[in-house]
């Protein structure tokens, strides 16, 4: 974002120093005090929380807080109501401004068909395996206790403190090698990459969840002989459904809208919409650009409401025959 902006910020000046000046130890020197700044503010976050829930839902939670604003109330909406007619009202506007006429959104249909439709696909796949892995790492996280928990904790959180460059530099250093040159050339760094910058995001929703399940719901399973796997299936799994789906959807829009990472990893003859929107721009092509961001924003709308909707059928809690 500030590249397409222009404004020189120090994320732009390590991926500068690596694609334009193609110094890879000069980009890593760069990255290595953002890396370490951040690295810090996460383990701060993690001690401030020190591994409670953001909301409690069962009877033990206590009673929640209600704050009546009175008069300032008005404020508050009016507030509300600014922040959404400022980031997201006069921007769409704008773009329809900028697309033209209706001919330009069947060209860019024409020419961006298939890209949009491998740019949804990655980000579907890429959602279901961040799912699943973040909730077997959750789970663990769950489970463990003492130094390793927090350790654990910390590692979990550590990918946001990369910079998207500095991810990619990585991935390319480890994938694009003679024996992991299959995986770097296909779909699968593209999931990668998704997985390393994103991941982080998942866990905490799922974590979040299963701290909200008492523990002696599990408890009572157990005891009943039922083995682990059938207990996680009948109860921790329809239980979280809500909160799988929400780091599903979460985990997609984030995938469907990824640049940073995607832009240095995307193998030769692929790219995803952020990646023709972002060449676009720079080709001054201002009515394609637009017309391919409502593209954009229309599939995530249409896929984010389709979400929603399954999100109010998630499965309810069973009791194990």
């Amino acid at each position: 974002m500030p590249d397409i902006l222009r404004v020189r910020v120090y994320p732009v000046e390590i991926f500068i120093e690596y694609s334009a000046m193609y110094n890879e130890r000069s980009a890593i020197i760069l990255a290595a005090p953002l890396l370490l700044m951040t690295s810090v503010l996460i383990a701060v976050a993690l001690w401030i929380m020190r591994g409670k829930s953001f909301v409690n839902f069962y009877p033990k939670a206590g009673q929640f807080l209600l704050v009546k604003t009175g008069k300032p109330h008005v404020i508050a909406v009016g507030y509300c109501f600014s922040v959404i007619l400022i980031s997201v009202v006069i921007p769409v506007v704008y773009l329809f401004d900028m697309a033209g006429s209706l001919q330009n959104f069947q060209k860019a249909w024409t020419a961006s068909a298939s890209t949009i439709e491998f740019s949804v696909l990655m980000a579907i796949m890429a959602a279901a395996v961040m799912v699943v892995l973040a909730f077997f790492l959750a789970y663990s996280l769950m489970k463990a206790t003492g130094k390793l928990k927090l350790i654990l904790d910390y590692l979990t959180q550590l990918p946001f403190a990369f910079p998207p460059v500095l991810l990619g530099i990585g991935l390319t250093k480890v994938w694009n090698q003679p024996l992991t040159d299959w995986i770097y050339g296909s779909y699968a760094i593209i999931v990668l990459g998704y997985l390393a910058h994103l991941i982080p995001f998942v866990i905490r929703i799922i974590y979040s969840g299963l701290q909200q399940i008492p523990p002696v719901f599990e408890e009572a399973g157990r005891l009943t002989g039922n083995r682990w796997w059938k207990v996680l299936r009948v109860i921790t799994l329809p239980m979280l459904g809500g909160f799988l789906l929400t780091g599903f959807a979460i985990s997609f829009v984030f995938a469907l809208a990824d640049l940073g990472t995607s832009l240095l990893i995307m193998p030769p003859g692929l790219e995803t919409m952020p990646i023709v929107i972002y060449n676009y721009l720079h080709y001054g092509a201002d009515n394609l650009v637009a017309v391919f961001c409502l593209m954009l924003l229309f599939f995530q709308y249409v896929i984010w409401l389709g979400l929603t909707a399954l999100y109010k059928k998630t499965i309810p809690f069973r009791i194990i025959q």
